[in-house]
This record gives C-alpha cells, sequence and structure tokens, in this order.
C-alpha cells in the first residue's frame, strides 16, 4: 500500500530537523529520510543560512513533478519505506516517538506530493476558482499515478489542510 506524504515541493523532508508538519512527522517516524540523496538529480545543495549549513532542494522539474503538473506525482515503488516509531507522544525526550514492537513495524511506498501552499492567505478567505481546479489537478495527479502503478491500497489524509492552510470542507468536495 502507498501513503500520502503531504511533501513541501522545494524542500525535501520539509525541514524535518526543524518544523512540525505532516511530512515532517513522517519523516521522523520512518526511514524516508534516507530516501533524499544531495547528489541524486533531482536535488541541488544550497546553503541554509538559517542554521547555517548546507540542505537540499528540489530541482524545478521535481517541484513540478511534486506539484502534479504532468499529471502526476512522485511515487517510489522500487525502495518501500519502513515505519518504526508509533504515534507522537510529547512527554518523550527521543524525538516524541516510542519505537514499534518488531510486530508492528510495516513497510509502504511513499507517494509524494504537494498541496496548494496558501501560507500568507488569511485562514477564513475561501479558495478561488484558480487555487480549486489546481487542488483537484493535484488530486487527480495523485489517483493517476496510483492506477498507473497498480496501487490498489493508500492511505490519504486532509490534503494541505495544515501548514498549507487549505480549508479541508473545500479540500474534501
Amino acid at each position: 500500500f502507498a501513503v500520502l506524504n503531504m511533501a513541501n515541493a522545494y524542500n525535501p523532508g520539509g525541514g524535518y530537523m526543524h518544523c512540525a508538519a505532516q511530512e515532517q512527522n513522517m519523516f521522523r517516524r520512518t526511514d524516508c529520510h534516507f530516501s533524499i540523496d544531495r547528489r541524486d538529480k533531482n536535488m541541488v545543495e544550497i546553503k541554509n543560512n538559517r542554521f547555517g549549513d548546507y540542505d537540499a532542494m528540489y530541482t524545478p522539474a521535481m517541484s513540478d513533478i511534486l506539484n502534479g503538473k504532468e499529471g502526476r506525482v512522485y511515487l517510489d515503488t522500487k525502495s518501500p519505506r519502513v515505519c518504526i516509531r508509533g504515534p507522537e507522544a510529547r512527554q518523550q525526550e527521543d524525538l516524541g516517538y516510542e519505537f514499534l514492537p518488531e510486530d508492528q513495524v510495516f513497510p509502504f511506498l511513499e507517494l509524494r506530493a504537494a498541496a496548494v501552499d496558501r501560507r500568507g492567505i488569511r485562514a477564513t478567505e475561501k479558495l478561488n476558482a484558480d487555487m480549486r481546479a489546481d487542488m483537484r489537478r493535484r488530486i487527480v495527479a495523485q489517483l493517476e499515478t496510483l492506477m498507473k502503478a497498480g496501487i490498489r491500497h493508500v492511505i490519504l489524509s486532509a490534503f494541505g489542510c495544515g501548514a498549507f492552510r487549505n480549508p479541508a470542507d473545500e479540500v474534501a468536495v
């Protein structure tokens, strides 16, 4: 089965070392971070001034894939990811996630797609027609990618309704 990673279209892992959205949560609980290779042709290395170290960014072509611009999104069917940590436990000192018992560790295929980013837009503002069409295109790209790969089972989520501030009642339609 596949699991939707509500990805940042520009930063692999969405800055999972420093932030707290769904993609970052996923990267902390799984081995997804091992799939990010700065030498990959879909990455460029940049100086991250905010933290003083080097980081990776997606190339414009990879960002287009994550944004579903060609009617598909990223799905890695060759290297399944593995979930090794359970639900967030904020009282934990070791990143807030307990390790899963061995019999509960599971593999999954990562479906990586970016939602419309509405940060900077008032949360009370509804999606306009262009944003609604863009969001629909991105969701259709996810489904097309899954169907083309023959994936029949997927765990989806409130696509873009967290850090990207999309209204859940409109995204669900």
